[in-house]
């Protein structure tokens, strides 16, 4: 591998089999490319280990504030999409400074965040999850003078330069949409939230988006329940809850949950004796979600290219740096249906 590091550009597009101009406006992000041929020429830098010729480029050092996967395994892939986009824009003078926060910990972010101001940076990359401490950091980010970017929740009134996400309600539409396939005046939709402290508008978009599509298939009111579950409540407790819902209101035949936590309903449906079938759908290929798929306890998983999602937060930012122009100000990512039937051909998970 060492001895093809002095590859030339022209072999470069002769190996992608496209022209030397589109190597260079996919190495240079110049002008509008394929997402294909874009992902088939990196690669190939990468595989190859082509370099650029150099020129005298100044440092931009991006501060990362993101959840640490340990604390909610979803944010392995967007991390890992950022870390490889960053050694993609190495010879850019591109380098992270990683602020990994625990998901669940508000005063974490907000400590976080303080150490990312504190440092030298020059843009950044936010997941604004708590949105009261996510006001205040904005507030001295925008006091530094420094562009960001939000990744996968945006909070369009602070106006980040860039984010990069699903757009949450058309989504819950979609699921909204599956829910209503076959729908009988008998049949009950739970749409579940796991709420916290950090008002994350994510998931009560797809509630929208959900209950709005469910209505416009002439479900009536009466047949749709929304719940909010606490994202901290212990086992004991949700069960408690989820069984003095069916004493009041009857069980469910349907169930949409709004964020990767479906495991938890489908074990607490299951405690309280709930064993017929129930159409269940939910977010993101977390290993036990894709077992639970694969195992035929749920039905659908809707996902979106995460790993991608996060190279594109920093393809943006690094286009804002370098004094170009977006082409636009969000950049949403397709939402993907996963069943039992396909689920083993997921790419980007692995």
């Amino acid at each position: 591998m060492g001895a093809r590091k002095s590859i030339s550009i022209k072999e470069l597009a002769t190996l992608a089999g496209v022209s030397v101009g589109t190597v260079d406006r996919v190495i240079h992000q110049r002008g509008r490319v394929s997402d294909e041929t874009r992902d088939k020429v990196q690669k190939l830098v990468l595989e190859t280990g082509y370099q650029p010729k150099k020129s005298k480029v100044r440092p931009l050092r991006i501060g990362v504030l993101l959840p640490v996967p340990s604390s909610n395994p979803y944010w392995e892939l967007p991390l890992e999409g950022v870390r490889e986009r960053a050694k993609f824009l190495e010879n850019d003078g591109v380098s992270l400074t990683e602020f990994l926060y625990d998901y669940h910990s508000e005063e974490d972010f907000t400590s976080k965040g303080e150490a990312m101001l504190n440092s030298a940076v020059d843009g950044l990359i936010i997941h604004p999850i708590f949105r009261q401490a996510t006001y205040q950091l904005v507030r001295n980010v925008k006091a530094n003078n420094l562009p960001f970017v939000f990744l996968d929740v945006n909070l369009p009134e602070l106006e980040p330069m860039y984010f990069v996400g699903q757009d949450a309600k058309s989504c819950g539409g979609l699921a909204g949409r599956l829910l209503s396939l076959g729908l009988g005046e008998e049949d009950r939709v739970w749409v579940i939230n796991f709420s916290s402290a950090s008002a994350n508008s994510t998931s009560f978009l797809r509630e929208i988006g959900a209950v709005d599509t469910l209505r416009e298939n002439q479900l009536k009111n009466e047949q749709i329940r929304m719940l909010d579950f606490k994202r901290g409540t212990d086992e004991q407790k949700l069960q408690a809850q989820i069984k003095a819902e069916i004493e009041a209101n009857g069980a469910p035949s349907r169930v949409y949950v709004t964020n990767s936590r479906v495991k938890r309903i489908f074990d607490g449906l299951r405690a309280c004796g709930q064993t017929q079938k129930i159409l269940i759908i939910g977010h993101d290929p977390l290993p036990e979600n894709i077992k639970l798929l694969q195992d035929g306890d749920i039905d659908f998983l809707i996902a979106q290219d995460s790993k991608r999602q996060g190279a594109l937060a920093l393809e943006g930012l690094h286009i804002h740096l370098t004094d170009r122009v977006l082409f636009e100000k969000e950049s949403h990512i397709c939402s993907m249906v996963y069943s039992k039937e396909n689920i083993n051909s997921i790419r980007y998970f692995h």
